[in-house]
C-alpha cells in the first residue's frame, strides 16, 4: 500500500506545497486554461511560478482529485494543495475529512500519510461504527513518522485498541499487558526512526471470555 508523501515546489514569490496519497503521479499546472508546467511528484521536481491564479489537475488518474487545486499565488505567500482519493459521493457534509470517503454510504474507508494525531482522530471516528480496521501501517519519511489505515464495513466489530510503542521495551510490555487483558493481535507493523524502532499494534477483544492457545507442535490427529 502506498501511503502519503509531501513534495515542496519552490516558487519565485512563495511556496506551493503538494500533499499526496500517491507520489507516483503527474500534476498538470494550468493558468488561463493553458498548461504551464507538469510536475512529476515521483521525481520531486521543483518549479518557479509567477504570481497569479492557477489550477492543478492529476494527469491520467480517474481515482485521484486535487483538493484546493484552484489558488491565487501571491508574493511571499504559501499555498497547500492535496491530492486525495476521488470521493464516491457528492454529499460533502457526510464525507470523511481526511480522504473524502462517505462512511454512511461506502463499504470501506482509508487514510494515509498523516501524523499520529490525525491518525488517532480517524481511528476515533470509527469507534462505535460498523467499520472494522483491517490494516494499519507506519513509516518514517521526510523527517517525520507517517501513518495509514484501512477499515471495511462488517456486521460485527469487536472491541479494539491501537497502541503505538516507541521502544522495544514498550512493545514487549504492551504485548504482555494486552494479552493478560484478553486481547489478541489483529494487525501490526514496525519501522525505524533512525534513533529507535517503533511499533504499531492493533488489538481486538471478542465478547467471549473463553481462553485460547496458539500451538504449532500438534500432529494432524491432535489438531
Amino acid at each position: 500500500m502506498v501511503v502519503g508523501a509531501i513534495v515542496f515546489v519552490q516558487t519565485q514569490f512563495g511556496m506551493l506545497e503538494i500533499e499526496t496519497v500517491d507520489d507516483s503521479v503527474r500534476v498538470v499546472v494550468s493558468r488561463n486554461a493553458s498548461r504551464v508546467k507538469i510536475i512529476d511528484l515521483e521525481n520531486g521536481h521543483r518549479i518557479r511560478l509567477w504570481p497569479g491564479e492557477y489550477n492543478l489537475t492529476v494527469e491520467g488518474r480517474d481515482d485521484l482529485v486535487v483538493e484546493n487545486g484552484v489558488f491565487d499565488l501571491k508574493r511571499s505567500g504559501e499555498k497547500i494543495a492535496k491530492i486525495i482519493w476521488k470521493p464516491e459521493s457528492s454529499s460533502p457534509n457526510e464525507t470523511d475529512r481526511q480522504v473524502g470517503i462517505t462512511l454512511s454510504e461506502q463499504d470501506w474507508t482509508l487514510i494515509g500519510g498523516v501524523s499520529f494525531e490525525e491518525f488517532e482522530t480517524w481511528l476515533e471516528s470509527l469507534r462505535g461504527s460498523k467499520f472494522r480496521i483491517i490494516h494499519i501501517n507506519g513509516h518514517y519519511h521526510l523527517g517525520r513518522a507517517q501513518f495509514a489505515g484501512i477499515a471495511v464495513r462488517v456486521p460485527y466489530v469487536p472491541y479494539w485498541e491501537v497502541h503505538r510503542n516507541h521502544t522495544g521495551a514498550e512493545h514487549q510490555a504492551d504485548v504482555d499487558q494486552s494479552i493478560d487483558r484478553g486481547f489478541c493481535v489483529a494487525g501490526n507493523c514496525g519501522f525505524s526512526t533512525g534513533e529507535d524502532f517503533e511499533t504499531l499494534l492493533l488489538w481486538e477483544k471478542q465478547e467471549s471470555d473463553g481462553v485460547y492457545q496458539l500451538r504449532s507442535d500438534l500432529t494432524e490427529e491432535e489438531f
